[in-house]
């Protein structure tokens, strides 16, 4: 590196007559920070790597951060912002105009065109690099909805193909998107065929979020208007997984989803909260400081029971009051520009009246105020939300290889804000009943569980009360299910 420095003094300006371009590990970066470079770092007008944020940690550190999640059993996913490179300061702007399309086709600008064999590869060679040399067990993959209809696929295939290639073991892919697309949920052969292992596709359910935030909140702004104050919405996704799933929705104007009768379960990624329902908020309130506790509670019980694959956000285990907000650490001016762009896009509270202020986007305070206080599970309130969580998923661990693994034969129905759902046995026999009162007052035991036996219900009574208290779950284990 030395040498290339002297080399570079040779040069007479104002002509540039030599060209070097250094490839290697990502230690290079770490080397032309030594003092003595210094004049060769400030050389170097276009740097492009695939490595963790300097800011985090080094290569072996990731690593290692993977591998101990892995010897506690944990599977890591890798959040993959594809739809979208940004607005500045990525250096492929610089490298690669043809490798985005002309138009802003999202709201971050112009994303890559997947309609381009070189886009594809690129893609696909980095699923690759982070499931070979990081052991990355899959990918989260942002916003694919943002991506244009007909390029959708052959980027999701291409990433999965990659994934499969550098893991060497069954992979996932978890979308985040509100098209529904149910046909692509579900385990799905490596493209590449030969003995490269499947990659399993999941999409996180916005459907379920906004239908069980809404009849726990009350709040129908923004997207919360795809949704129902009488249940409908979310009687749907206790049944067949989406609200939209070939349906027309007023709020978009639009059919949304796709109908399929037999979908993975598995495939489907229910919340209450993350990220975004807490930061896209100007004061960063959680679902839990939003509703009665008890109410969370209930709701709690129901996403952990059902058969659809449950997702808590940190510190959701003990019910943390810790509020997320939406941070950066953008040069300023954009930084100005994203922080304005915010306020005029609040809609749950009239930002200038408000009592409270929140910090903005560039505030140090918002990171701060985000990060979580893990001695809060250990007072009284929290601990006891946390145990049960923690046994909810212990009955959840026992139970859901016995409970059908697709929406066939399901059946869900709502009277007010009670729902029942039931779900066939594995096996056939039998089956279970899964009932939540979300409302405020009891009700009688559904007709459904006669002759069933009590499992589990969330206010901790026993069969003895043969009522369902409001804002309380309960599941039943039953010798039948009408199908």
């Amino acid at each position: 590196l030395e040498e290339i420095r002297m080399l570079f003094s040779l040069e007479e300006k104002p002509h540039t007559d030599l060209q070097v371009f250094l490839v290697g590990q990502a230690e290079i970066r770490e080397r032309l920070q030594a003092p003595r470079l210094t004049s060769l770092a400030q050389r170097v007008g276009v740097n492009f790597h695939l490595a963790p944020l300097a800011a985090y940690g080094r290569p072996g550190q990731l690593q290692r951060l993977v591998d101990e999640a892995h010897g506690l059993g944990l599977a890591v996913l890798l959040d993959v912002v594809s739809n979208h490179f940004g607005p500045e300061g990525n250096p492929m702007w610089q490298m690669s105009r043809g490798f985005f399309h002309r138009e802003a086709n999202t709201a971050w600008g112009p994303g890559p065109r997947f309609d381009r064999e070189a886009v594809l590869a690129y893609f696909e060679q980095m699923a690759w690099h982070f499931a070979h040399h990081y052991r990355f067990d899959g990918h989260r993959v942002d916003a694919v909805h943002a991506i244009p209809a007909a390029e959708r696929r052959p980027h999701l295939e291409r990433l999965a193909r990659g994934q499969a290639a550098g893991a060497g073991h069954r992979g996932h892919l978890m979308l985040e998107s509100v098209e529904n697309e149910t046909t692509l949920l579900g385990e799905r052969p490596p493209d590449g065929g030969g003995r490269q292992s499947p990659v399993f596709v999941s999409q996180l359910n916005f459907d379920f979020q906004r239908a069980a935030h809404r009849l726990l909140t009350g709040e129908r702004h923004m997207e919360y208007g795809e949704a129902d104050d009488h249940g409908e919405a979310l009687g749907r996704c206790l049944e067949r997984g989406f609200t939209y799933a070939g349906d027309f929705s007023s709020a978009r104007g639009m059919e949304v989803g796709e109908a399929v009768e037999d979908a993975p379960w598995a495939g489907f990624i229910n919340y209450l909260v993350n990220h975004d329902t807490c930061g896209n908020r100007y004061l960063g309130q959680r679902l839990q400081e939003l509703t009665t506790a008890e109410r969370f509670r209930a709701a709690t019980a129901l996403l952990l029971l059902h058969p659809a694959t449950p997702y808590l956000f940190m510190g959701q285990e003990w019910g943390t009051r810790a509020r997320f907000h939406f941070f950066t650490d953008f040069p300023e001016g954009l930084g100005r520009r994203v922080e304005r762009g915010r306020l005029r896009g609040f809609h749950e509270v009239n930002v200038e009246h408000s009592e409270e202020r929140a910090p903005g986007p560039q505030d140090r305070q918002a990171l701060e105020r985000s990060r979580l206080d893990w001695l809060e599970q250990d007072r009284d309130e929290h601990r006891a939300h946390l145990d049960f969580t923690r046994e909810l998923l212990a009955l959840r661990r026992e139970l859901r290889p016995h409970m059908v693994g697709s929406t066939a034969g399901c059946r869900a129905r709502h009277e007010g804000l009670l729902f029942v759902c039931e779900i066939p046995a594995a096996d056939g026999k039998g089956g279970f009943v899964l009932a939540a009162n979300l409302g405020e007052s009891a009700l009688p035991w559904p007709k459904e569980v006669e002759g069933a036996t009590l499992l589990c219900r969330s206010d901790g009574e026993g069969a003895a009360e043969a009522s369902l208290a409001a804002a309380t779950t309960a599941l039943w284990r039953t010798t039948s299910v009408a199908v």
